[in-house]
């Protein structure tokens, strides 16, 4: 298993971090770091006993998992937090997320989402970790080798809810290096990525849209050489700040429409306006000959959305639009004389 040692130092890529010749932990709140020399005893004391110890006892200490159980039973953590190292040969589906037996607790690629009640450390990395879209991902635990080994792990609860542990969380651009970017509290569900929120995010959108309901006035039918006024049944306001909350992650959302009417006649209009009942004129048209005329109201909207405090993103996916017709009969107007 690599070192996954937490840096008592500056800021550090992932490779930087594993080159590191020293050992480094925390005992009961101090930190200390152990010198190459006597890292190096205690590598060796630690290799002859653990031999032993796996001798004695391989079927059970064979794993990470193991390692990882006995932590949270040491630190008094929920069985359920130790799950999270179970393999999982190919993604979930319903996170995008591929869980690792081997150096991480996770790793995926495409921005990742975590929520703000269980994220460690500067918020600039929670929202880099959401943003970059061409990046891979990993979470590493908090512990090194030698506490899982131990048996020892304070770091893996430290700051977390009870059930939770304590990861890295890495970034990687192409092939450049890991660069640590903070901390997060993981365990029951995985960690959900950007592309699956936003899917979810799509279709709740267009189920949350008002809708549209065009019609007209007169609705006794309509004189030709005589405007007609048309209304959407919808509000310019749009949505603000709508509850969209999907898979556990708080989600709002606001869209903002537009309006195109097609007249039936050959022409048609676009506008800002959802138009109204008379003496709103401002989506209104006038027919030169009479008939039964198909009109067609088409609604656009342009969407964003925040994500746990992070955005505004656009909703991404096909447009969101509506569309619906209604019939208008138009009458030839007659001239009477009165008086």
């Amino acid at each position: 298993m690599a070192r996954n040692c937490t840096w008592l130092g500056g800021a550090m890529t992932r490779d930087q971090y594993d080159e590191q010749p020293s050992v480094h932990y925390a005992v009961h709140g101090r930190q200390h770091v152990v010198g190459r020399f006597v890292g190096t005893l205690m590598g060796r004391f630690v290799a002859v006993f653990g031999a032993l110890v796996l001798v004695l006892a391989a079927p059970v200490l064979s794993s990470c998992d193991t390692r990882l159980l006995a932590t949270a039973h040491a630190a008094h953590v929920p069985a359920t937090a130790a799950h999270i190292r179970t393999p999982a040969p190919n993604p979930t589906p319903t996170t995008g997320v591929q869980g690792d037996d081997g150096r991480d607790v996770y790793r995926g690629s495409g921005g990742v989402l975590i929520p703000a009640r269980h994220w460690r450390g500067d918020s600039s990395g929670r929202r880099q970790a959401a943003e970059c879209i061409d990046c891979s991902w990993r979470m590493t635990t908090a512990c090194t080798s030698l506490q899982f080994d131990t048996g020892s792990c304070p770091a893996s609860h430290v700051g977390c809810p009870r059930g939770l542990i304590r990861v890295r969380v890495w970034l990687k651009h192409g092939s450049g290096p890991w660069v640590l970017v903070g901390y997060a509290c993981v365990g029951g569900a995985p960690p959900v990525t950007r592309s699956v929120v936003e899917r979810s995010v799509h279709d709740a959108s267009v189920a949350a849209l008002p809708r549209l309901k065009p019609s007209y006035q007169p609705s006794s039918g309509a004189l030709s050489g005589l405007p007609v006024v048309f209304s959407s049944g919808q509000s310019s306001d749009g949505l603000r700040q709508a509850d969209l909350s999907v898979l556990g992650l708080e989600v709002r959302l606001d869209a903002q429409p537009r309006w195109t009417w097609s007249w039936g006649d050959g022409t048609s209009m676009s506008t800002s306006d959802p138009g109204g009942r008379y003496p709103r004129m401002a989506v209104s048209h006038t027919y030169l000959r009479t008939g039964h005329v198909r009109v067609v109201a088409a609604a656009r909207w342009f969407a964003q959305y925040w994500v746990e405090g992070l955005g505004p993103y656009l909703v991404p996916g096909a447009d969101l639009s509506q569309a619906a017709a209604v019939i208008v009969d138009v009458v030839p107007a007659h001239s009477v004389l009165t008086g």
